[in-house]
């Protein structure tokens, strides 16, 4: 039995590489240019991840048009006045690219005080998004 025990902790060792899932996720540099922006923007830094997660649900796995949304991520549970609502379009402009303008806000201020993101987005690899003009703004601060 000691052997077969040996054996089974062994197997480990010599198993094949872990697989990370695949994910939909920005280029390193397209995800630093984001959380600068939105830095630069005023909205504050626990708010980052869920425009993030936001933009890189809509943009998924290949090119396609549809919304940009986030909202509570616990449905009827108390509200979170530090997560941002995130609203907006994806479009699809060619085989590989998809263009983006999205507006997130806290629930504190007013959907005319919104960050502003927008950018066209490229596959550059599996699930991998780039953009070239990734832009964010806030015209009317609060």
């Amino acid at each position: 039995m000691r052997p077969f025990l040996a054996v089974l902790l062994a197997l480990p060792a010599f198993a094949a590489q872990a697989l990370t899932p695949l994910t939909p996720r920005l280029s390193p540099p397209t995800r630093t240019g984001l959380q600068a922006g939105l830095g630069r923007a005023g909205l504050p830094e626990v708010a980052h991840s869920s425009v993030e997660i936001a933009l890189t649900q809509a943009l998924g796995f290949e090119p396609a048009s549809g919304p940009v949304h986030y909202a509570d991520p616990y449905p009827g549970a108390p509200q979170y006045p530090h997560l941002p609502l995130v609203e907006g379009r994806a479009e699809r402009v060619s085989e590989r690219c998809t263009q983006v303008r999205a507006f997130a806000w806290l629930r504190k201020d007013t959907r005319a005080q919104a960050v502003t993101i927008e950018g066209t987005y490229c596959l550059v690899g599996a699930a991998e998004w780039s953009s070239d003009n990734q832009v964010v703004t806030r015209p009317n601060p609060p």
